[in-house]
Formats: structure tokens, C-alpha cells, sequence
């Protein structure tokens, strides 16, 4: 924003005006007077007074008032003066793009891996995550705008401390929405973007925006990261950086509520909805694999299938829509399925063909097997769909899955045929075989075994820790400590006293007595000893005690073990394999023998 002062000066040029103003306005008097005299003087006076000085009679007209303008915080360009709406904007549609492309919730299995953390603790753990690359994709930003745009900055740093502020914030808000509501909740991030585009006032003033826009404005975080950005490029103005900068950021209290508080209730109700939607959702994939497999069968015609037993044909859903078999395949999420890995795969049996549908898709991922064949019901198509209801089975179920299904053979018996007595046994089958009157039918249930099954938990973890010390040291606890002891040799001090015999006195050095005969005095000499200070005398010897203390070196040694005896020790992990079994009906058939003119359809 440009500010300008303007003023109006000066005092004599006001003086020369109004001068100028009362001579001509004297001169134009005189000629009206004389011009309604009609004589000769009026016009030459008209004449004198149009041609005397033009110019500044011109320049007066057109400039009456002389303006001075003094810039306050001036911008040296359009862009420099864009930036800080620019640059939010970006800042904002990198939050919204992490948090559509990245996972935002934690799978089961790397919960079971951390042991099963707090749901806190799990959203403030993978927002860390987000906020880390937030602060990257800001910092791009606005080094971009300083380094390759250069646009005017009079405070570079606190403009990228302000983008990281403001890539703080709108992670912290998104991340909330989207956790809490799913794509609804990107969806509102991406509402709020384009209200805050055309109210924020970054464009145009405010004040040109609709009365909705005004009433809203104070509570859009662009606007204040706007301003805070403003702020570094034209220069500071009282502490306005710092008040926006804590106006932005409040809207962090209501992210944190919704993501950390709110998020339980928000997430049942979703759950709640989305169970309501679940019906509408099968349907959805019903219609789409039905759609599949009817396509599939008309393409499968005769010469189209497998011609030998253990053959199959295989064509993706890829390659259906390239032949216009069928249109794009959309689930309850609106994504399209995946054409790579959806296909259907006809096998060729001994009198039938197995054709097994598969569709993946985001909502879904699940296969049906139907049966075709040359069936009398087939009408004039040849190959047609044995009369069955399709079993839908997960492509990864948790445990086998044994399903049943119940085909319906259809039999002509020709008039004039003559049935004979029943063949041989024919040789144990999975097949399902029905017992008609010219078919009898034995079976037998088997359990085998079809696979194991390893399951996986984490090893009771023991943590024993350890002290030692270096050599030398002695363990007190968590403490090492060493004493030891300086000795020196103790300061000798000598003094000599005397003493008299009985009867004399001593004087200096002299006993002395009353008659005039004096002695010698008797010398002594003691010697004593002293130590320096904080030593401590030990008969001529001086010692001293220092003790000196370290922290002991702490060892941990970390074992594991299996609770479950059933469990074997793995690692950090405790496993178990099971073996899986089936329970299987196989069946075993004769039939009558046709003489003549029979057939078994």
C-alpha cells in the first residue's frame, strides 16, 4: 500500500493569486463599463486585456493550486505489492494437496506394530509429518518470491518466518477437516479457499467487496497473513506484524479442538452415515461387475474359448474398453476401476467352460465365478450362462471360504430311445453331481489340509540395566568415585626456651642470684610442626584426601520371550504357525447307457 501526503502551498503564491485575481478582475469591470458605452475605448480595452501575458494567464487557469506528495511506505512495483495475497494462496493449496495425497489416518497393522498408541498420540504424530513438509513447501515459497521473483522485502527473514507461520496454521486446519470428515472435509477446505480468494480483499479493497464479504473479513486467516506479510515488505509500522500474527494465531485453538477433541463424535456420526450409504454402495459394485460379466459372455463366443481342457483365455478390463465392450467402470467413490487389474478368465472343464470375473476397485475388490456351456436353453447364441446364482467371494479372505452352489441340469429324454443298465463308477470329483433317474450318485466328505497360517505377535521385552565404572573408580550407586591422598612433608618450627636452678632468677638469658655470682641459664629447644591449610598433620608428614565422582556407565541389555508356550521366539517377535483345513464333498456318479438315439443334455 501506497500512502500519500498532499498539501497545498505556498503562502506567496496565494498572495500573487489573489493580486492577479483583483487586477483582472478590475480590467474586466472596465471593459464591460466600456463595451456598454459602444464606443471605440470598450474594445480596445478588451483587446489590451486578452493579449496582455497568455501564457500565465493560461497557466493559472489550468493549475490554480500547486500539489506536493510525500510517499510513506512506498512499493517499488504492481508485483511486490501481490505478493503476500500470492503467496498465502499457494501456501494454502500445498496444505490442501499434502493432506488429498498423503494418508492421514493410520492403518491396523502399523497401530498393532506401535503397540496400539493413543488416538492423541497418533494425530499429533502423523500432523508432525505434515507440518514438516508444510514448513518446506513455505519456505520454497517465499524464498522463491526474495530470490527469483526479487520482489521488495525490507524484512526478508520475518517474511519466511511468516509463511512458516502461516503453513502452521492452515496444515493445522486441514489436517483437522480432512481427519475428521474425509473427503467431505477437503471439500470444505477447498470452499474456504475460494471464499477467503474473493474476500480476503488481496485483489481489490475490501470495502468494494459485497456486505457478506465485509462481515466476514476480520475472520479469514488469509487476511492476517496477508498483513503480517505487508508488513515485511514495506516496512513496520508500531507492532502490527505481531498483532496479526496472533490473530492468526486463535484459529489454531479451534483445528486442535476439532482435531483432538471433537474428532471421536464427528468421525461415530460419519461412521454412522457412511453404514447408512453401505447398501447403496454393493449395489453400486453389483451393477459394475454385472455389467462385466454380461459383456464378457458375449464376447466369448464359440470360436473365442479355449479348445483343450486346463486351457485358458484371459482379457483384461483394459482391453474390453479398448474393444467397446463396455464404458469406464465408476465406484461409490467416483474413481474409476482399475483396468490392469480387473479381468475375467475362461477355463475349459471337461463338458463346461469356468469363467471367473474379477473387479477391483477403491470401494471393492471381489471375483464371481459363473459356468458356461452349450446348453438347450441358449437359444440361438450357442454359448450361453448355466442356470446358477453367482457367489460373490473376497479376493483375500482372512480364513477359506467354502461356499456351495446349486446348479440346475436340464435333461431330454428322445422318445424313441432304449436306456440301458448303469456303467461304470466314474472317478472321485469336487464337481458338484445331482442324481437323476439316469444317473446315480455316491458321496464322500474329506477334511484336507490346504495351507497353514502364521500368526505373528510381539515378545514380552525385559530391560535390565547395568552400572559400571573405570578402573580405579568405585560403584556407588549410580556414581563412580576415586579418593585419593597427597602427603608432603610438614613446616619444622624451633624454639628455644631457658630455665635457672633453684634459687636463681632468670634475666635474658642469665640466672642470677642475690650474692654476686651469676650462671648461665639452661637453654632448651623444642621443635614443633605445621601443615598447610586443609592438610592435616601425621608426626612430620602433611596429608591431604580428595575423592572424585563421576557418573557410572549405564548398561541396558534388552531380552525378549514368549508368554504363550505354544509361541516360538522369532526376533522381537513370537510366532505360531497353524495348519488350515477344508472339509471338501466329492462326488463319484454312473450313468445308464443309451442304445439308441439318446441324449443326456
Amino acid at each position: 500500500m501506497i500512502l500519500s501526503l498532499r498539501s497545498y502551498h505556498n503562502h506567496s503564491l496565494r498572495s500573487d493569486s489573489a493580486s492577479l485575481l483583483n487586477e483582472a478582475s478590475g480590467k474586466m469591470s472596465n471593459a464591460a463599463t466600456a463595451m456598454l458605452s459602444s464606443d471605440d475605448n470598450g474594445i480596445q480595452l478588451l483587446t489590451s486585456l486578452l493579449s496582455e501575458d497568455p501564457e500565465a494567464i493560461g497557466s493559472f487557469l489550468a493549475s490554480p493550486v500547486k500539489l506536493n506528495e510525500t510517499h510513506i511506505y512506498p512499493i517499488e512495483n504492481y508485483g511486490s505489492a501481490m505478493a503476500p495475497f500470492y503467496s498465502t494462496l499457494a501456501i494454502w493449496v500445498g496444505a490442501v494437496v499434502m493432506a488429498a495425497m498423503l494418508k492421514v489416518n493410520v492403518s491396523d497393522n502399523l497401530k498393532h506394530k506401535l503397540n496400539n498408541p493413543k488416538e492423541h498420540q497418533l494425530y499429533i504424530g502423523r500432523i508432525l509429518l505434515l507440518l514438516c513438509i508444510g514448513f518446506l513447501q513455505s519456505t520454497l515459497i517465499c524464498l522463491g518470491d526474495l530470490y527469483f521473483l526479487g520482489i521488495q522485502c525490507e524484512h526478508p527473514v520475518l517474511f519466511v518466518l511468516a509463511g512458516c507461520f502461516s503453513s502452521l496454521v492452515y496444515v493445522n486446519i486441514i489436517y483437522a477437516l480432512t481427519v475428521s470428515f474425509g473427503d467431505i472435509g477437503k471439500a470444505i477446505a477447498v470452499v474456504l479457499m475460494v471464499m477467503q480468494v474473493a474476500g480476503s480483499g488481496g485483489t481489490f479493497p475490501i470495502q468494494c467487496a459485497p456486505e457478506f464479504f465485509r462481515k466476514v473479513y476480520p475472520l479469514l486467516p488469509f487476511v492476517h497473513s496477508m498483513n503480517a506479510m505487508r508488513e515485511c515488505i514495506a516496512s513496520f509500522y508500531n507492532m502490527n506484524y505481531w498483532i496479526e500474527l496472533g490473530k492468526l494465531a486463535l484459529f489454531l485453538i479451534p483445528a486442535l479442538l476439532l482435531g483432538l477433541i471433537l474428532r471421536k463424535p464427528v468421525i461415530k456420526l460419519n461412521d454412522a452415515f457412511t453404514e447408512k450409504l453401505q447398501p447403496l454402495y454393493n449395489q453400486i459394485y453389483s451393477q459394475n461387475i454385472t455389467t462385466m460379466k454380461e459383456a464378457a459372455i458375449s464376447y466369448f463366443t464359440t470360436d473365442r474359448l479355449p479348445s483343450k481342457v486346463g486351457e485358458s483365455v484371459t482379457i483384461t478390463l483394459k482391453e474390453m474398453q479398448d474393444k467397446k465392450l463396455v464404458l469406464d467402470l465408476i465406484d461409490s467413490n467416483n474413481k474409476k476401476c482399475d483396468v490392469e487389474k480387473s479381468s475375467v478368465k475362461v477355463e475349459k472343464l471337461d463338458n463346461e467352460y469356468l469363467m471367473t470375473v474379477k473387479l477391483e476397485c477403491s470401494d471393492a475388490s471381489n471375483y464371481i465365478e459363473v459356468h458356461l456351456g452349450c446348453y438347450d436353453y441358449c437359444k440361438a447364441s450357442g454359448v450361453c450362462e448355466k442356470k446358477e446364482t453367482p457367489v460373490i467371494k473376497p479376493t483375500n479372505p482372512t480364513k477359506p471360504v467354502i461356499s456351495e452352489k446349486k446348479y440346475q441340469y436340464e435333461y431330454e429324454k428322445i422318445t424313441d430311445g432304449k436306456w440301458g443298465d448303469f456303467g461304470e463308477w466314474s472317478q472321485w470329483s469336487k464337481d458338484t453331481i445331482t442324481k437323476t433317474e439316469y444317473r446315480n450318485v455316491e458321496t464322500k466328505e474329506i477334511t484336507e489340509k490346504t495351507g497353514t497360517l502364521v500368526d505373528v505377535i510381539d515378545a514380552k521385552k525385559d530391560v535390565k540395566t547395568t552400572y559400571s565404572c573405570p578402573s580405579g573408580y568405585t560403584l556407588n550407586g549410580t556414581k563412580c568415585k576415586k579418593t585419593t591422598t597427597d602427603t608432603k612433608n610438614a613446616t619444622a618450627s624451633t624454639k628455644t626456651t631457658y630455665s635457672c636452678p633453684s634459687g636463681y632468677t632468670l634475666n635474658g638469658t642469665k640466672c642470677s642470684k642475690k650474692t654476686t655470682a651469676t650462671k648461665n641459664a639452661t637453654a632448651n629447644k623444642k621443635t614443633t610442626y605445621s601443615c598447610p591449610s586443609g592438610y592435616t598433620l601425621n608426626g612430620t608428614k602433611c596429608s591431604k584426601k580428595t575423592t572424585d565422582t563421576k557418573t557410572a556407565t549405564k548398561n541396558e541389555k534388552v531380552t525378549y520371550s514368549c508368554s504363550n508356550k505354544d509361541y516360538t521366539l522369532n526376533g522381537d517377535k513370537c510366532t505360531k504357525t497353524v495348519d488350515v483345513y477344508t472339509k471338501y464333498t466329492y462326488y463319484r456318479y454312473q450313468e445308464k447307457k443309451c442304445n439308441t438315439s439318446c441324449f443326456l443334455y
